[in-house]
C-alpha cells in the first residue's frame, strides 16, 4: 500500500489494537486504545469520520491487520498498519 502524503498526518488518528493492560503498560502519546477483538463495535462510536486518516498499531502488527481487515469491510478508506510501531 501506499503511504499518505506527510501532510495528512496531523489529521491523523492514532489507534492501538493491543489489549487494555498492553496499553497500560506504555503507548504512543495521543494514541486511542481499541482492542483488535472490539473494532467492530466501538468503531461506529469511536470512529465516525469514515474518511479520516487511521493508523493502527500493535506489537506484531498481526492484530492491527485483522482490525484493518475490519475497518476496510466497515467501509473506512484510509486506514493503514503501523506493522510493529515501536514504543
Amino acid at each position: 500500500s501506499t503511504l499518505f502524503p506527510y501532510t495528512t498526518l496531523f489529521r491523523s488518528l492514532l489507534v492501538d489494537v493491543r489489549t487494555p493492560d498492553e496499553y497500560r503498560t506504555g503507548h504512543k502519546e495521543g494514541a486511542l486504545n481499541i482492542p483488535a477483538d472490539e473494532v467492530e463495535q466501538r468503531a461506529p462510536q469511536l470512529l465516525p469520520d469514515k474518511n479520516a486518516v487511521i493508523l493502527l498499531y500493535c506489537r506484531t502488527g498481526k492484530r492491527a491487520d485483522k482490525a484493518l481487515e475490519t475497518l476496510r469491510k466497515m467501509g473506512y478508506s484510509h486506514v493503514e498498519n503501523l506493522h510493529r510501531f515501536e514504543m
